[in-house]
Order: structure tokens, then sequence, then C-alpha cells
């Protein structure tokens, strides 16, 4: 998992860092909190609900315990249920995610910018070591570059989505300055695999979710903007990443960029499940777009983002897309989703 993260063994006496992630019960959050458990961390799973019982047994499996506590990172008195838990550092991805949460920005700031004010106050209060900020690369919008994208690139959110992800950002940079909290933000790319399922926070499902259900199900699904290349990450990564900066003794920079950092066309994802699921029932419609059920267009082309920062620390992510996709496919198996006769 990279320089800084201390594994330690079950049974083990040595001191183990008790860390507080907040939406645990969605999609990133879900893994994050089994990369930290896997590697025996306790683990003080935060979210509005309970975690599905699948999810429950799979927190269970691991060396470091993992907690749930129901909290509403919206609400001040909320975060009281943390205080009498030794939290050494937050990884705070709770969030309403893109969607027809742009039909109610109201809902979103309230959540994604007020819910982030309110954690960043809470590692304020009690002093807790490292905050870890889970953002977007939304917040660069469309982006159409033959190089990959930096941290220093100008900004264009375009959705409430990734404006309330920017501001964020921005009070994150502003605790570190002003207040001494050791922060960083992370520009989270277009993550694929386990746990991606609909919830109350999420409600659009990625391309490769669509695809790789549809698959399994031998489902007929139409596909549409085969061309278009956006740098696909496996979750497993990502959750990883952040576990690394949350354990990173010094974090040199604020802002940081996690991805694969290679572009992957919707074709070659098209491809892979195909050579992984020889019967999948997946159609290339790019006469007709219209009849489409997964369906990208040039605006949703992204250039890949420039990982060298995060790299320097020690971490890079490892899946390429074959070994991700397996190991998603492997993983619907097992879940209940099994191809059908």
């Amino acid at each position: 998992m990279g320089r800084g993260f201390s594994r330690v063994r079950p049974g083990a006496t040595a001191r183990r860092a008790v860390l507080a992630v907040t939406g645990a019960c969605g999609f990133v959050g879900a893994n994050v909190v089994l990369a930290l458990a896997k590697h025996g961390h306790r683990v003080v799973a935060c979210d509005v609900k309970a975690p599905p019982e699948a999810l429950r047994m799979a927190w269970a499996r691991q060396p470091g315990p993992v907690r749930w506590l129901p909290l509403d990172v919206t609400t001040e008195g909320g975060w009281s249920f943390l205080d009498d838990e030794p939290i050494e550092a937050v990884i705070h991805g709770a969030a309403v995610t893109p969607g027809p949460s742009d039909e109610t920005p109201a809902q979103t700031a309230r959540v994604n910018l007020w819910g982030t004010v309110a954690a960043l106050e809470y590692a304020r209060r009690r002093g807790c070591r490292r905050f870890v900020f889970v953002s977007s690369s939304g917040v660069y919008g469309a982006v159409h570059s033959a190089k990959p994208v930096r941290e220093t690139r100008p900004l264009r959110p375009a959705s409430s989505y990734a404006l309330t992800k920017l501001c964020g950002e921005q009070f994150v940079s502003l605790y570190r300055q002003a207040y001494g909290v050791d922060a960083c933000s992370v520009r989270v790319a277009a993550a694929y695999g386990p746990w991606e399922r609909p919830t109350g926070a999420r409600i659009r499902m990625s391309s490769v979710y669509q695809l790789a259900t549809a698959a399994m199900r031998r489902q007929r699904i139409l596909v549409s903007g085969t061309q278009v290349a956006r740098d696909w990450t496996y979750v497993g990564d990502v959750a990883a990443g952040l576990a690394h900066l949350a354990v990173l003794p010094t974090l040199p920079f604020d802002l940081y960029n996690l991805s694969s950092g290679k572009a992957t066309s919707l074709g070659a994802i098209v491809r892979t499940i195909r050579r992984l699921v020889p019967r999948a029932a997946i159609i290339v419609e790019e006469t007709r777009p219209s009849r489409a059920d997964v369906v990208l267009g040039p605006s949703d082309h992204r250039a890949p983002l420039d990982v060298s920062r995060l790299r320097s620390t020690g971490f890079r992510a490892r899946a390429s897309l074959e070994t991700g996709l397996r190991l998603y496919m492997n993983w619907l198996k097992r879940n209940g989703l099994r191809e059908s006769a």
C-alpha cells in the first residue's frame, strides 16, 4: 500500500491507527474501509445508513476491527458520535454524487459542502493527525488534451456536484493553512469495481457497472460512443491510494490526482468484457445513439490525470484494465450475480 502504512498482524499488540471513514457504505467508502481493515487498522465506518449484510460480513473478515456508527455529516451534533473514539485520521467521502442531484443544487451543497466544513471542524477540534478529502476529477470539466492533466490546470466545474467539490477543496486548503489541520484533497477519476450499486446518494451508475452487470446476466445492451476515453480506475486502487495518503508520515502537497493515469476507451472496455464473458450480449450501435442503453458523447471524454505527485509519495495504481475487470467479474459472481444459462 506504499510507504508509511503500518501493517499489523492479527493478534499483535502493536498500537493500531484508528481512522474514521465517512460515506463508508457508499461505493468508494466501502472499499476504503476494506483497504484499511485489511492492513490491521481500526476503522470507524460512518454513514447515515447501516451497511448491508454482505458489506458488514466483508468488513468482519478483515484483520482490523470495523465499527459502524450512524453519522449525518451535515449536522454539528452528529459528529459527537465520534467523540468517544480516539480518531487519528479522517477520510471524508460522504457526498451526493452526480445525477439528478443537479436538479436540487441546494441539497448537493448542504451535503457536499457543509458536510465537508463540519468534517474539517471536527478534525480541527479533535486535533486529528490527518484529514483526506475525496474530491473529483469533475472539477476540471471536459478536458481534451494530448497531455495528462496536472493539479495546476485551470478548473471548469460544470455541475453542482463538481462545484461543491471545488469549494470543499478550498476549505481543505484554508483549514490546512490557517488552522494547522494536516489535510489534503484527492481528485479521483472514473472508478469502477466492487460495491458500486444504487443507493440514496448514488443513483447514476457508471458505464462499466451497466456493461458488466448486463454481461453477467446475458442481457442485451446497446452501446454508443466506443471511441470516448476516460482514465477508468479500479476502485481497489482508488481505495488503496486514499488509505496511503491517510497514513503517510508527511504530506508534501495539499492536492493530489488519483487515477490509473491511462486513457481507456469505452470500446476497450467492451472488448475486454466480451473476452471475460464470451456470451455477453453487448451490441455496438454507433449509427443511432438514441437507441443505445449506454451512451458516451464527445463531452464525456476526459484526458488522463497526471499522477506524478502521488507516485512521488510511493504509491501508484497497479490494476490493468484486464486485471481490474477480471477482479470485478469474479466479485460479481461471488455476490450472486452469476452468468445466466
